[in-house]
């Protein structure tokens, strides 16, 4: 006959716990990964001019 291995009170990690770290360490490294890329890209660059009335033409 085989012992039985028995924990009492010690019975581990679950599988809803497991997913539930997994998901916030993605969550994190998902955090991390995009505010590493938004500090390196640099805003776009756009240029205005601006037209000023001709005084010589008839209003």
């Amino acid at each position: 006959m085989r012992a039985r291995r028995t924990n009492l009170g010690n019975e581990g990690i679950g599988w809803a716990s497991w997913l539930g770290i997994t998901a916030m360490l993605v969550c994190v490294l998902g955090a991390v990964g995009l505010a590493v890329y938004g500090g390196m890209i640099q805003p776009p660059v756009r240029h205005y001019e601006q037209v000023v009335p001709d005084d010589h033409l008839p209003h």
